[in-house]
């Protein structure tokens, strides 16, 4: 870490700030993470120890506190702390042993005395009511999240652990309709992304987990790190954590929503992600109905990088910039399937491409390329990004006087826009207008008049 920052250091500082809120599965966990960081100082599994003796895995405390003395010989707390997990283990001849330790290393006599009066209370032989497993101390993943996560009440979804290589994956509870909010979230790490150096992005994002409460924090370190073998951030786990998981908020801003974050992607993704900056709100809609039990699964890229590219290019884009191969329902079809896949992308972005190209005198021919595009992205079942065609749609219309066509269209755009970000958010805001009034468009009736009714999705 660069000078002034220890992330190990932090997590057991904002672990002793969940302790003494009495959140001690949080303290436990974020004690865990510093120990995973640096597991040769003494204080981390003594802290967890202290920890696990509250939530009386007395096992786990016992393993603690060896591990401290197998650091610091003669350690006086961990001497004692294991006292009291040996005792409720029903090792009584070694917490007898270990207190007479305490007492001849100059322990506090007051709490010796109470130990050993304690102690008295039971027979002088062992009587191991260990667990018959024991506990990998270096474990570094809370119990908390070994299990399902079901989100706020009344929300459509739950997140649980997978055996994807994204980790974990979120998947529907009830029917969940096209244009539906799926979640709403604020971002609790946000960068600037004039911050483009890997060290002040590194700062920026230090500063960020300072300010996060402990439970904030720790789901954050929960995090999948898709860097943590590569040389992109050598030894900067919170930087990959960040790179792994934030998307782009503003042009400038990128930022993690810790439940948003956990949705995995997919090139035919069936919700899709926006932040609305009046709010301040990370959002996640529905592209297309979702049935029970079915994954939710937003992009990693955007738009033509994504409906305009083949299984390839995306790959290694996304190989590139989060170190996982997609193995969504597009990524993983046969070859015979993938090459057409790969067809209908590619044409679509020769298209999208070629619409600008068409002069005045072939309007026509351009507005039945958008509609070959459109229905192109609805072969291929992808459920996003039709503004980017039919707002062309609506201003060619509107230019060549045909207002009723390009309400149409007009209409169409601000639909999707709804659906894609919500009714209250700017890109859907940019459209309504023209969408209630195809005159207002700059362009409106200033090129020839003719009609376009005949052509239509």
């Amino acid at each position: 870490m660069p000078s002034g920052f220890d992330l190990a250091v932090l997590c057991k500082e904002k672990g002793n700030t969940a302790f003494k809120n009495e959140d001690y599965q949080t303290a436990r966990s974020l004690y865990t993470h510093a120990l995973s960081i640096d597991p040769v100082n003494e204080i981390y599994p003594l802290n967890r120890a202290m920890a696990n003796l509250k939530l009386e895995r007395w096992s786990e405390a016992e393993i603690d506190c060896t591990a401290t003395l197998k650091i610091s010989p003669g350690h006086l707390k961990a001497i004692f702390r294991r006292v009291v997990a040996r005792r409720e283990l029903g090792k009584y001849k070694q917490a007898n042993e270990d207190l007479d330790l305490f007492i001849n290393g100059a322990g506090d006599r007051l709490l010796a005395a109470q130990a050993r009066e304690s102690l008295s209370k039971y027979p002088v032989e062992d009587i191991d009511i260990s667990p018959l497993t024991t506990p990998d101390p270096t474990d570094h993943l809370a119990d908390e999240f070994r299990v399902i996560h079901l989100a706020e009440e009344g929300t459509p979804f739950a997140i649980r652990e997978s055996n994807t290589q994204r980790g974990c994956c979120a998947f529907a509870t009830k029917k969940i309709r096209r244009g539906d909010l799926i979640l709403s979230e604020k971002p609790v790490v946000i960068v600037t992304t004039e911050t483009s150096t890997v060290k002040l992005k590194e700062l920026a994002i230090q500063s960020e987990l300072r300010g996060l409460s402990p439970t904030h924090l720790n789901s954050f370190l929960h995090l999948s790190n898709g860097h943590a073998d590569c040389s992109c951030f050598p030894g900067q786990r919170a930087t990959g954590i960040f790179a792994t998981n934030s998307f782009a908020l503003t042009d400038d801003q990128s930022g993690i929503g810790l439940t948003g974050c956990r949705f995995n992607h997919s090139c035919s993704p069936n919700a899709r992600f926006s932040f609305n900056p009046t709010t301040g709100h990370f959002r996640i809609f529905a592209l297309s109905d979702i049935l029970v039990g079915e994954e939710i699964c937003v992009a990693y890229l955007s738009s033509r990088m994504l409906y305009g590219q083949t299984r390839q290019h995306r790959q290694g884009l996304l190989h590139s910039r989060y170190h996982f191969t997609c193995s969504c329902s597009v990524c993983s079809l046969p070859n015979a399937e993938m090459t057409l896949s790969d067809s209908r992308r590619v044409k679509v972005n020769k298209l999208w491409e070629k619409v600008p190209m068409f002069p005045p005198n072939q309007t026509i021919q351009r507005l039945n390329t958008i509609v070959q595009s459109i229905n192109l992205l609805k072969e291929e079942g992808y459920a996003a990004d039709y503004d980017d065609f039919t707002n062309d749609a609506a201003i060619i219309c509107a230019y060549h006087s045909d207002y009723e066509s390009s309400k149409y269209w007009a209409k169409l755009t601000y639909e999707t826009r709804v659906a894609e970000f919500g009714k209250d958010s700017p890109r859907a805001a940019e459209v309504r207008g023209t969408y209630l009034n195809p005159k207002s468009f700059s362009m409106a009736g200033t090129g020839r008049v003719q009609r376009f009714s005949h052509i239509r999705l």
